[in-house]
């Protein structure tokens, strides 16, 4: 099940680096050779603790090292799935630009089908969709219970049509949000700068 089980110190000491956000030791311990991919006992692994924690810095150290980007607990969780669950955009697009299988699902009882577009779509998380659909994911994979993201995101019109979008037009109004949003931003700097300024 684990794709890199605890049976050694060093990777003992990864997983509790990553899992305290302590990038130094995480660093140190892949340096003396631990495997990137180390796992806890229910198949957890290292990128999914770190993606699932929003620990960007350490994603993509644990990517740049090798870790499978695809590696799922015993649930079938993989990290983009976790860092679906936990709202971490940053993450998940680190994983997604990595390469990670952006129609992986869960697996039995309670994630039975559960795909990280599914659960950015209940987040709300439009652009996070947007990068999802680009990057291949399915709006008509369904979970256990036949429902798919457009039943997530039922109560969110942008998201359903979003998720209406072929990738190259998810792609394209992922861009001009962003470009949108930067633009925003830039005219709001001389104001804050004028704040900061007055005595």
């Amino acid at each position: 099940m684990n794709s890199g089980p605890l049976n050694d110190s060093r990777g003992a000491q990864l997983l509790a680096a990553v899992k305290a956000g302590n990038i130094g030791d995480a660093r140190i311990m892949l340096d003396a050779g631990a495997n990137p991919s180390v796992a806890d006992a229910f198949g957890k692994s290292a990128l999914g603790w770190a993606a699932g924690d929003g620990k960007f810095e350490l994603t993509q150290l644990l990517i740049a090292r090798g870790a499978k980007l695809d590696a799922a607990n015993e649930s079938g969780l993989t990290p983009l799935i976790f860092a679906a669950m936990n709202k971490q955009a940053d993450t998940a697009q680190a994983l997604i630009e990595a390469g990670a299988n952006v129609n992986a699902a869960g697996k039995g009882t309670w994630y039975g089908g559960v795909t990280a577009l599914m659960y950015m779509a209940s987040n709300r998380d439009a652009e996070m969709v947007a990068l999802l659909i680009a990057a291949g994911a399915s709006p008509h994979v369904s979970d256990r219970h036949r429902r798919n993201a457009d039943y997530y995101s039922q109560r969110f019109p942008e998201i359903q049509e979003i998720l209406r979008m072929t990738p190259k037009e998810a792609k394209a109004w992922r861009d001009a949000r962003r470009v949108e949003r930067n633009t925003v931003l830039q005219e709001k700097m001389p104001a804050m700068k004028t704040l900061r300024l007055r005595p």
